[in-house]
Parts: C-alpha cells; structure tokens; sequence
C-alpha cells in the first residue's frame, strides 16, 4: 500500500504495483496407455478428484498405504459438460473421525481431461491430456503464506489456505469479507515486494503431478497394461490480470464517492457503477462498498472501491490478453526507457513466443507498466476535466452533528429524539431556523450547529440558514425521505393525502 492517501497529483509507478487476480492456461501433461472407453477414463479421473461422500478418510494414508484419494479436485460430474471437468475444491475437506483436514487450495478453476484427436506418433495408442485453467489470486496467495500473519518467521511455500480467518488484521478489515489484501507494515511491505507466481504454479502443477500418478498407479496392471505420465514444458496463456494500487484513507467509502464522481463526470462510454456485493449464508445478500468502473482502453478498465476500513484500491483490469497479446507486448515495449538498466536486463523480446511459465514474471512486469501508462494518461484527463460539484459533506456526518448538538444530558430521551427530529424537518425542508442566537429551546444547539460550520446566523433577518457545504446535503436526505412526514420523522404518512401546486408536498390529513 501506498504511504501516502490518494490525490490527483498521484502518479502510478509500475514498481508500485501488484497483481491480485491472474486467470491463465497451463497445459503439459500427458497419459499414455489408457483405455478409451468411457467406464475407464471416467474411473480414471474418479482417482484423480477427491473421496466420494462417505469416503473422506481415503484422501490421507493409512496402514502404510498411500492416499486413495487427492484433496485437490471435487469428484467429476457423470452428465453433461461437467462429466469431463474435474473443479478444484473450494471448501476444505475434513477427516470424519479426527481433527485433520484439508484446507482448500490458494486457487480456482478446474482441469480438463480428455482424449487428443491424434494417437502417440511412435506407438500409435491413445494419448489423453491435461489442462488446467486456472484462476489465481496472488494477493490471496502472499497472505496465506506467513505463519499466524507473521511475515518475519521462516516459511515454506503452501498451496492450501491456512485455517485462521484473514480478513481482518488487528483493527483493518475487508468490507467483502475477502483475505486477499495484505497489512501495511514494515514485515509486509517486504514481503510483498517479490513476485512468486512461479512458486504458485509450481505448486499446482506439482499437485496435478501427484494426482495424475496416483491415478496412473491405480490403473496399471504390471507391464502388460502400464499407465503412465509424462509433463510436456511447461505451456501457458494469459487471458486476464488485474494489477492493484492502494492508498490509505481514513474514510474510504466517502473517498471512493468523491473520487467516483469524479470518474463519472468524464461521462467515458461504458463507465458503470454499482455495489459490490457480499454474499452471507446467515444473513443472505449485504451490500457494502460503491464501485466505480471507467474503461481505459481497448480491453483495459478501471475499477475503484473501498477494500478495507482504511484503504481504498484503484485496480486496472487487462482482458483479451491471449487473442491480443502480440499487439498489447509492443505497445509495452515502446514505453520502456532505454536507460532504465533494471528493465534493460530482463529478456522483454521473447516473451511472444514463450513456452515456460518461468517467463511469467517478465510479461508482468511488462503489463504492470502498460497499466501504469494508461492509469497515469487517465489522470491527465482527469486533471483536465472540469470537476463536478461534489456533495463536501455527507448525510451521516450531518445527522451525526445534528444528534451531537442535542446532548444526551438535554432531557429525556423522548425529548432528545424529538429536538433532533424537529431540527432535521427545519434543515431539511425549510433550509434553516428563525432564532435569536441566545432565546429559545434550540438556541443551545443552534449555536453549536453554527460553531460546527452546519449553520450561519443571518443577523438581519435573525435567521440560521444551511452553509454551503451542507445545502446539497440536506437535498440528499430530503430525497431519500421523499417529504417531511414520511415515519422517519416519527409520522404516519399513510393518513395524509398530497395535494399539488406547492414546492414542497403538502400533505392533509383526509
């Protein structure tokens, strides 16, 4: 993360980046000497997935015999398109009769298995391949990967998620419930500055090894029906990256609005905002932090929105990257600076025609910085632009200076409610209160509203009108309650009928 909070004056620096979401292609394996028949490839992938229900304890060894089962794949579907699919688990699979189990992987996507259209060149039997697509998620992946979030303690690269819940670290938590984002402290920051998406798909691809053998071994018969595995290279495509900025903030929900209406008034063709959504099982869907999504170019977009309660995330998404990636790669190449010496001494050039995902990294770095480039023109832009009247103040820090003006020690509570309830109607609707600045019931709390930049005193016409900033706020509120006597103001509105011609709704009681 960032050190310093987000202004216009920011500029977004490659080596600042990170990738969170990375969905690719992985290819390689192949299986020789497997029947074709559908009972036995069927059965074949069975030993590659996960136990069957009632079956979990076959997916760790026992009586000094190997696992029967992997915890890496769900079983395979028996009908339709899902019948040559085999999904990699997404909830951790525990022991029946003890405290172990196994966490689910770092990871997405599912593994195809299936017959190749052309027999062996030599032999002439059937071959069958693997393919993994995968959805990786590298912020996720770094996080899981430090003991007890404990970056400094020796570590050993993991594939499954730990068993503590990592969505919140000491007083920061993720509004979507999500682990992947990582704390900003000096461990961390360290932590993050390498790329290990070669780790990562090392260990899958080590994983997919393990899971392809054990369902080998269960298949062969001695040397008269031998069923064995071979890893081509090491193949992959990129269709999809997300790289990250975030910048502290001390209200990320109120930034991410000013920032968004910002975005907004550029008025790009397909710029969209909505709510992210968090699903919850208990309490079904919860809607938290605005999202703003601006393209950026051909297959490049923008998003904005609040990822924790004291940090905002700026993500540019790169789609289309595996029908396009020849073009995207020169477009990277012409920006980099000949005298930059750290970029001169990675082999940018070949990467178009790459076959190993040790590459991986170096098209990153060249993704990073073309995502930096259009973030950093966009900024431009935006500077350029005629920004928009956004609202200085929001309805809940004027309901809460409107509530701390009447003080608990007022009165009842009764009381209280219905002073704050009166002051709301006046600001609201009639857009100020005729008052003396020392008489009255509401002179104490009309006097603090003015202290605390809500109000001004009209002297001339002994009057408390709305400053500036709160008008439109007051507008807002106003809208959202559609007209003074709706039973947020503790009035039944149903007993009232409106009648037109006035500014305001008039409502009478039949």
């Amino acid at each position: 993360m960032n050190s310093s909070p987000f202004s216009l004056e920011t500029t977004f620096h490659p080596e600042d980046a990170r990738e969170d979401k990375i969905d690719l292609e992985i290819r390689g394996w192949e299986v020789h000497g497997l029947s074709a028949d559908f009972e036995t490839v069927h059965g074949f992938k069975r030993r590659m997935s996960g136990p069957p229900k009632g079956s979990e304890d076959l997916a760790w060894p026992a009586n000094g015999l190997p696992a029967q089962y992997g915890w890496f794949f769900t079983c395979p579907g028996m009908k339709g398109k899902d019948r040559s699919k085999l999904g990699i688990r997404q909830q951790a699979l525990p022991h029946p009769e003890n405290n172990r189990r196994h966490e689910a992987p770092l990871c997405g996507g599912h593994c195809l298995f299936y017959k190749d259209k052309n027999p062996h060149p030599v032999t002439g039997k059937t071959v069958h391949k693997a393919k993994l697509t995968l959805a990786l998620n590298m912020q996720r992946f770094a996080r899981h990967q430090a003991r007890k979030d404990v970056p400094a303690y020796p570590f050993k690269y993991r594939l499954q998620a730990s068993k503590e819940d990592r969505s919140a670290y000491e007083e920061e938590f993720a509004f979507d419930g999500e682990d992947n984002w990582l704390p900003s402290t000096p461990d961390w920051r360290q932590f993050e500055k390498h790329v290990r998406v070669t780790n990562y798909l090392n260990l899958i691809a080590k994983r997919v090894d393990e899971d392809l053998q054990r369902a080998c071994d269960y298949e062969s018969d001695g040397e008269t029906n031998a069923v064995s595995m071979e890893r081509i290279g090491k193949p992959f495509a990129v269709s999809r990256i997300e790289h990250l900025w975030e910048f502290p903030s001390d209200n990320p929900i109120g930034d991410v609005l000013q920032i968004g209406a910002k975005l907004m008034h550029l008025k790009r063709a397909g710029a969209v905002t909505k709510i992210k959504r968090l699903i919850f099982k208990e309490a079904n869907r919860v809607l938290n932090s605005p999202c703003f999504i601006v393209p950026l170019a051909e297959g490049m977009s923008l998003k904005l929105y609040a990822k924790t309660n004291q940090r905002i995330r700026f993500e540019v998404v790169q789609t289309g990257l595996r029908r396009s990636l020849s073009k995207i790669l020169k477009e990277a190449e012409s920006l980099i600076d000949p005298w930059d010496e750290e970029n001169a001494k990675s082999p940018f050039l070949p990467i178009v025609d790459c076959q190993s995902w040790d590459q991986l990294p170096d098209l990153i770095k060249l993704l990073r910085l073309r995502a930096s480039s259009h973030m950093n023109q966009f900024m431009k832009e935006l500077k350029k632009g005629r920004n928009p009247h956004v609202k200085a103040c929001s309805v809940v820090e004027l309901l809460a200076k409107v509530a701390a003006a009447v003080p608990a020690g007022f009165g009842s509570e009764a009381k209280r409610l219905s002073q704050i309830q009166t002051l709301l109607f006046f600001l609201c609707y009639q857009r100020g209160f005729r008052g003396s600045l020392k008489q009255g019931p509401f002179a104490k709390a009309l006097e603090s509203l003015r202290k605390a930049g809500v109000l001004e005193f009209e002297r001339s016409r002994q009057f408390y009108t709305l400053t500036e900033a709160y008008v439109a706020t007051a507008d807002t509120l106003a809208a959202a309650t559609g007209d003074p006597v709706l039973s947020v103001f503790g009035i039944n509105w149903g007993a009232y009928r409106v009648l037109k011609g006035g500014k305001m709704p008039v409502r009478l009681r039949e």
